[in-house]
């Protein structure tokens, strides 16, 4: 059992909760110890939570492939969605979401060709602090993985990644994931910076 010993007009401690509620001066020393682990054990919980991070709304829109299919880039695009998901340092939009506002601003759904301008009048009415375009380029047998992502409010790029493979397409899926962890690693020091 925890004693408490009591330091003024049978207060249980010096707290200016405890001395201002007569009725917590009046609780055995029992109650006013467990009151008090009741307390701090709450206050441990709340402050780690509201100390958290906020997460940053981001919506990708579908890359653009030059110099082979075009269903590619949507694929592309479906891994980068997860890898940036998978980070845990972003709220993503889901592409169901981008479609239909796609739709209603008489935009081509599932398509890659969408201006900076247009990506951004989008990403707002999302809701999003940014936006992420990019394509897939093939060049012989090299592909390159271009990112931008843009902040919707200024319209500005603040960051990009690059990332270039030779050989197989099956190559992609590994740049893929890491343009997409470059790309977060360059925002958290960039915010750092601030």
């Amino acid at each position: 059992m925890l004693i408490i010993p009591q330091t003024e007009a049978g207060s249980c401690c010096a707290h200016a909760v405890c001395r201002a509620d007569p009725q917590r001066q009046h609780m055995p020393r029992t109650a006013r110890s467990i009151f008090h682990v009741i307390t701090v054990a709450v206050g441990a919980l709340i402050v780690p939570a509201a100390a958290q991070e906020v997460k940053q709304r981001v919506a990708i829109f579908d890359f653009e492939t030059v110099g082979f299919k075009s269903d590619v880039g949507k694929s592309i695009t479906e891994i980068f969605r997860v890898s940036m998901i998978n980070t845990g340092k972003y709220r993503v939009v889901e592409r169901e979401t981008l479609d239909k506002v796609l739709r209603e601003q008489n935009l081509q759904v599932g398509s890659a060709v969408i201006d900076e301008n247009s990506a951004v009048k989008i990403g707002k009415i999302l809701g999003a602090e940014f936006i992420i375009i990019g394509n897939v380029v093939k060049l012989g047998e090299t592909y390159t993985i271009n990112t931008r992502m843009v902040d919707v409010q200024t319209g500005e790029v603040i960051i990009t990644a690059i990332k270039t493979t030779k050989g197989e397409a099956d190559q992609l899926l590994g740049i893929v994931r890491e343009a997409a962890r470059d790309l977060c690693l360059e925002y958290l020091r960039l915010r750092q910076r601030k």
